[in-house]
């Protein structure tokens, strides 16, 4: 079963070795687990995930030591107290970052209070005497484009993407965006879609992307961010 946590170390680290010894070169990184912090099936217990994240992180050494290491898919409200236990039993040692589901629904950025909680995940990732810090990426912090009148437009989701990137990417944080959604339509998540072109009795669906006004405002702001980088943080 894909879905459980493995129950011989050995089979772990003999199945990482090879996926880091045959893919190291192909990859900018890895992703270790998906949601350990969860009540699932995937939930892997501080202590009993240390010798898994040291296996793979002495494979990482070997065959790609550049190559960061990620604990994938954390919570957003479960993932501070679960790297604090993590840190107890020494496990943030053995990875160069995390990745959090960042899910805040409909709320603004500032409504959400990202800001707080990405300081409150640096000082938890990045303890006193850290000599290199800790990566964040999160994923999930979209908006999607509503039906409803009433609800968020194309508009309001490119400018609480522009806002959400300029109070929380830095040089030890950033957001991961979807580029598109599956819906070939302008609403949802993503950044593009898809348009769907009739000609009665004719459909057909063009492999171009059709950009969202999101798409265009994360552009521009991750080039002024690119060109006027952050040189430290103040509250």
């Amino acid at each position: 079963n894909t879905f459980m946590i493995p129950e011989r170390l050995d089979d772990w680290d003999n199945f990482v070795a090879e996926v880091m010894r045959g893919a190291s070169d192909a990859v900018s990184g890895w992703i270790l687990w998906d949601s350990p912090d969860s009540t699932g099936p995937m939930q892997f217990p501080p202590d009993k995930l240390l010798p898994f994240l040291k296996s793979a992180d002495k494979w990482r050494r070997i065959y790609g030591k550049n190559k960061p290491v990620y604990l994938g898919g954390l919570g957003r409200e479960t993932a501070l107290t679960y790297l604090q236990e993590l840190g107890k039993a020494g496990g943030l040692d053995f990875m160069t970052g995390v990745n959090v589901r960042l899910d805040v629904g409909r709320l603004s950025p500032e409504d959400a209070g990202v800001v707080a909680y990405s300081r409150d995940l640096r000082a938890v990732l990045n303890p006193p005497g850290t000599k290199q810090p800790r990566t964040i990426l999160f994923t999930d912090l979209d908006w999607a484009v509503e039906r409803d009148l009433g609800g968020l437009d194309a508009f309001d989701q490119a400018a609480y993407l522009a806002r959400a990137a300029l109070l929380v990417d830095g040089p030890d944080v950033r957001s991961v965006l979807e580029l598109r959604n599956t819906d070939y339509a302008r609403l949802g998540l993503g950044l593009a879609y898809q348009r769907v072109v009739s000609v009665p009795p004719l459909t057909e669906k063009p492999a171009a992307y059709q950009f969202k006004p999101a798409y265009w405002a994360i552009a521009q702001v991750r080039r002024w961010l690119a060109e006027a980088p952050v040189g430290e943080r103040f509250e």
